[in-house]
């Protein structure tokens, strides 16, 4: 009898999955894209099975095991150790959503990952070049290999990885249309073209056609088509290596340093191609574009995602602001000083 219960001990200690182990169970059973499981296996891997020192050993411990004092110390381990409030809560939400799994298969009772609040992000404006830094700009990357990738970058306010995916099928030289339905990330494991990041991403940008932009991408399509001869180029990547390949992160980086080096504007902050998205859209409502319109350019999921980090450009608010506010406290106000 005594061995039976010992056993039947064992069996109620060792039961259940760890926290790596049901992670991985959990995120197979994800219909998400593939890019997106290789992303969460690699947090995974990274903050779970390979922690950092101060981070705390979660991996081997049963899910049914783990406490808030866990959670609290990945949390703020994670933050000491400067990672961005997005990595911190995608991290912790990642953990929650399979501990919410793990109570609808009947092996918890309590999701401690919901019982603690994640991290509050840190507002900060996001870095932007002045009219005349970005001409400055634009003047240092005129006969750089990447001229044409920073004009199109600076006139459109495109993701840099949507850049990387224009074919020149997307570029209509008559009306001055762009089409993103695509981008390249280095981060996802391919150098292929994949889906954009949202729904909102596939849009249709209009410039100006008389704009330097497509007289530049004129004289790239036509040197590519001398290189090539008759071959057809329409489904080529427009920012690509002689044998059709994707510029590399590394390639365009390098460049980019190049241009930088060039510019007579202090760089208190680093600039890199997402600076030149921050700049359209922060100089297109301080000249009093709308910011609906702006946000549908530049393929923001809401509007409101525009109004909270662009707040600061929209020209007119402050206005709108005082005047409602004025109308209410000098109501009648001067009927009494007369």
């Amino acid at each position: 009898p005594d061995e039976v219960v010992a056993a039947s001990e064992e069996e109620t200690v060792d039961s259940g999955p760890t926290v790596s182990e049901w992670l991985d169970t959990y995120i197979k059973t994800l219909d998400i894209r593939t890019t997106t499981k290789k992303d969460y296996y690699s947090m995974r891997k990274r903050f779970i099975d390979n922690p950092h020192e101060s981070l705390p050993k979660i991996a081997k411990l049963k899910i049914s095991d783990i406490t808030t004092e866990h959670v609290e110390d990945l949390k703020m381990g994670m933050k000491e150790l400067g990672f961005s409030h997005k990595t911190v809560n995608g991290m912790k939400n990642l953990l929650s959503s399979s501990f919410k799994y793990a109570i609808v298969r009947d092996l918890l009772q309590v999701n401690v990952f919901s019982l603690i609040k994640g991290v509050k992000a840190t507002k900060k404006l996001p870095a932007f070049l002045q009219e005349e830094e970005l001409n400055n700009l634009l003047k240092c990357a005129v006969g750089n290999p990447i001229e044409a990738f920073v004009n199109v970058l600076a006139m459109t306010g495109m993701r840099r990885g949507e850049a990387r995916g224009l074919s020149w099928e997307d570029i209509n030289f008559e009306k001055g249309l762009i089409n993103i339905g695509k981008q390249i990330h280095e981060g996802h494991g391919t150098m292929e073209p994949i889906a954009p990041k949202t729904d909102s991403s596939y849009r249709t940008v209009e410039v100006d056609p008389e704009l330097h932009i497509f007289t530049l991408l004129k004289t790239l399509k036509d040197n590519r088509r001398f290189e090539l001869g008759d071959k057809d180029i329409e489904t080529e990547l427009i920012f690509s290596y002689p044998d059709g390949r994707a510029f590399g992160q590394k390639y365009l980086y390098q460049h980019l340093e190049e241009i930088l080096d060039k510019v007579s504007f202090n760089k208190s902050e680093s600039v890199g191609f997402h600076t030149l998205r921050h700049t359209f859209i922060t100089l297109m409502l301080a000249q009093g574009e709308d910011v609906k319109k702006v946000s549908r350019w530049v393929g923001h999921a809401n509007v409101k995602i525009t109004y909270d980090i662009y707040a600061h450009a929209i020209r007119g608010e402050g206005k709108k602001a005082s005047t409602k506010f004025g109308t209410k406290a000098y109501s009648g106000v001067s009927e009494v000083a007369n």
